[in-house]
């Protein structure tokens, strides 16, 4: 919890004022298990789904060569704790080129979601991940083949401090709530709420082996990132930024420097 809260304030400094979405990419149940057997594999959920949204704004805005990007977070963790991979992002809602921002007012989750899918079968079979056979059956399926692509549908601006930081706690909240979880300890049984009001929520009950293991295939491997910034959200680029910057403010001071000298 500490870890995203202090995730959220640092989202709320560097974030952009221009408008943001936020947006869930989820896969089909049947590829979840490739996932959960090698980590390393999550990496490519994030990087489909940021070429993903570089694509859908390059394509329907008619900018080439600007920039995009977003934050990206893994999460593991199901409703009620079943492993199911997906990826939560904080995206721009267009495209930045030479200091013009250009957005898009109501991006398209099914042409979104379509690109997803895409994207991710063709890295999973070049990465021999899985076979041309599934990726056929998968295609004959209804509802994009088990994709989904969802975002909130409102537009957040960067400048709102207090949104940007409470979605970025969001993407990246802890696995398990302990409100959500009750141990009964003459069974030895673990039940789990898909929700905290816990009289109306779903449930499943495991045993305790059971729910250890759970809980054990949502622990990154070491070195894993469960976090990647990409675009204007990038290492390079908020350097490059804040180099600029410092530049502009030290010709500013120069000039006044200049100016006192003169009078």
């Amino acid at each position: 919890t500490k870890r995203s809260l202090l995730f959220g304030e640092k989202i709320a400094e560097i974030a952009k004022p221009i408008p943001h979405l936020h947006i869930t990419f989820n896969i089909p149940k049947i590829l979840r298990a490739y996932f959960r057997r090698n980590r390393k594999l999550l990496k490519l959920l994030v990087q489909s789904a940021n070429y993903d949204m570089n694509t859908y704004f390059e394509e329907l805005l008619c900018i080439t060569n600007g920039f995009s990007g977003g934050i990206y977070c893994i999460q593991t963790q199901g409703a009620l704790y079943n492993f199911h991979p997906h990826i939560h992002a904080l995206v721009p809602a267009g495209i930045l080129k030479n200091g013009v921002f250009t957005s898009q007012k109501y991006p398209s989750a099914q042409v979104i979601t379509q690109l997803f899918r895409a994207r991710l079968l063709k890295v999973l079979i070049k990465e021999d991940v899985i076979q041309e056979e599934l990726v056929e059956m998968l295609m004959s399926w209804n509802h994009n083949s088990g994709f989904n692509v969802h975002s909130g549908g409102n537009r957040i601006s960067g400048s709102n401090e207090s949104r940007i930081e409470q979605v970025s706690r969001y993407m990246s909240r802890a696995t398990i709530t302990a409100r959500r979880v009750d141990f009964d300890p003459g069974d030895q049984t673990v039940t789990v709420y898909e929700k905290q009001e816990q009289p109306f929520s779903k449930t499943a009950r495991y045993s305790i082996l059971d729910f250890l293991g759970l809980l054990a295939c949502q622990i990154p491997s070491t070195y894993e990132s469960l976090v990647y910034y990409y675009g204007i959200y990038s290492s390079s680029y908020r350097g490059k930024d804040k180099k600029e910057e410092i530049e502009t403010e030290l010709e500013q001071v120069e000039e006044g420097g200049k100016r006192d000298t003169i009078n």
